[in-house]
């Protein structure tokens, strides 16, 4: 009982945390399948949103959950090579986020001030984002060299990075240059050079209107490109200005502890800590529901993917129900005795069949004929796995009599039934289909059907 354990804060948080990392996990995977998934999205800026959301997933996964945990508990539990992995994520997320949206900025703003001028091809987007990531792990570098998890007398341990210095991070000048470092090459150099592009696009979008002497046809034409690169540059606007946002509190507390050393004694510390922490991890939460918005082809693709999720589990629910009100009992006796053969642990098909003989001979079946063919209606199917069931007729000889009778089957492959890949699917059926009617026994006494 969380009640127990934790305070209504605790809870609060808890509750906060975990519908950001939901929604950051959920669409962030979703934004990577589709773009993976659909030749249509593999554009050159579709690549760097790929980059972007698995960065954000990584960081969502790796970081976000363990280190709020962490927070919470005030005890690192997670043992000291998580703790290695924590810190590098940190650093190497937040750098491929930024470096991705500085690429991105850079090929929207020459497709905007240069359309004549040749786009970057795909083997270059990649180039680029293997330089992102190589550049990304560099600066991220020194949290696996000196990540550490440290005990303390109470029996709590704690993970922090222990700079060459050996003192703690509101105390080691390490720690100060490190993150006046990141302040700069992750936020004030990377938001400014944004600034400058995004700047300069909208001049060029919304504020320069002069076209030239065109054509009426020419200048839809271009008033139409011009259309979908504001809703591109409008969309990518959000996602930085919410980066800068969200980001920079974070990184100014880390500055500011330095000069306050009293700051992390205070009752007040953890609850802003925790603010500006789930302020600066919503970026993952937020990008996925800004594309979700603001770019119909994601939105299309994202409604059409859960509208399928949905419909798929409704869909078989119907051709279960569909099953049994069209299929023959006969044919789902069938089933049914194929089903519980191959879940027959024995691997002995011939003992699986002589049982199913001997019981069923134990009861009055009426005579097979071409007028009456089912034989039990009293056995209900069980764990139906039906999936564009075709029935199909086929001939087969009654023992008794010699007539060719038609009579109705389904494989098992067509009912797509998984389970019954153990056994031989096709004796069993056709077996169950002529039981009592066609048999003879082979040398070793096992049974088998006989068929014209």
């Amino acid at each position: 009982m969380a009640s127990d354990h934790y305070s209504t804060v605790d809870i609060f948080w808890i509750s906060l945390f975990s519908i950001m990392l939901s929604v950051a996990v959920l669409g962030n995977a979703l934004v990577i399948w589709i773009v993976l998934a659909h030749r249509r999205m593999r554009t050159v800026t579709n690549y760097f949103l790929l980059n972007l959301s698995v960065a954000d997933l990584t960081m969502a996964i790796l970081n976000g959950a363990p280190n709020f945990f962490y927070m919470l508990r005030n005890d690192w539990i997670f043992g000291e090579i998580l703790c290695v992995v924590n810190n590098f994520v940190a650093n190497f997320t937040v750098a491929s986020c930024v470096f991705t949206m500085m690429a991105i900025s850079i090929d929207r703003w020459i497709a905007v001030m240069h359309p004549l001028e040749p786009r970057m091809k795909k083997r270059s987007a990649w180039k680029a984002i293997g330089a992102i990531w190589l550049g990304s792990a560099l600066l991220a570098a020194p949290a696996i060299l000196y990540s550490k998890t440290i005990l303390y007398s109470t029996g709590a341990r704690s993970c922090m990075v222990i700079w060459p210095d050996g003192k703690t991070p509101d105390e080691s000048v390490y720690d100060l240059a490190y993150n006046v470092v990141l302040l700069v090459v992750t936020y004030v150099i990377p938001m400014t050079a944004m600034a400058i592009c995004y700047g300069t696009m909208s001049w060029e979008l919304w504020g320069h209107t002069h076209i030239g002497e065109v054509t009426e046809r020419q200048r839809n034409s271009m008033l139409s490109k011009r259309k979908v690169e504001k809703m591109v540059v409008r969309m990518f606007i959000i996602v930085v200005l919410s980066f800068a946002i969200c980001w920079l509190p974070y990184h100014g507390y880390f500055i500011y502890m330095y000069y306050d050393k009293n700051l992390a004694y205070k009752n007040w510390a953890q609850p802003l800590y925790l603010s500006f922490y789930f302020l600066a991890m919503s970026t993952s939460m937020i990008n996925p529901v800004v594309y979700y918005f603001m770019n119909s082809r994601f939105r299309n693709y994202i409604q059409e993917t859960m509208k399928n999720f949905c419909c798929c589990r409704r869909r078989q629910s119907e051709m279960n129900r569909r099953f049994l009100q069209e299929t023959p009992a006969l044919l789902r006796h069938c089933h049914n005795y194929s089903q519980s053969c191959s879940r027959s642990r024995s691997g002995d098909d011939n003992n699986c069949w002589n049982d199913h003989h001997n019981h069923t001979h134990q009861q009055r079946h009426p005579r097979l004929n071409p007028h009456h063919h089912r034989l039990n209606d009293r056995i209900p199917p069980n764990n139906l796995h039906t999936n564009n069931i075709k029935v199909l007729n086929r001939p087969y000889t009654n023992g008794n009599s010699g007539d060719i009778l038609q009579a109705n089957y389904i494989t098992n492959q067509e009912l797509g039934s998984p389970k019954c890949n153990n056994a031989e699917p096709q004796v069993s059926l056709y077996a169950c289909l002529a039981h009592g009617h066609s048999h003879r026994s082979n040398k070793n006494g096992s049974t088998k059907t006989t068929y014209c």
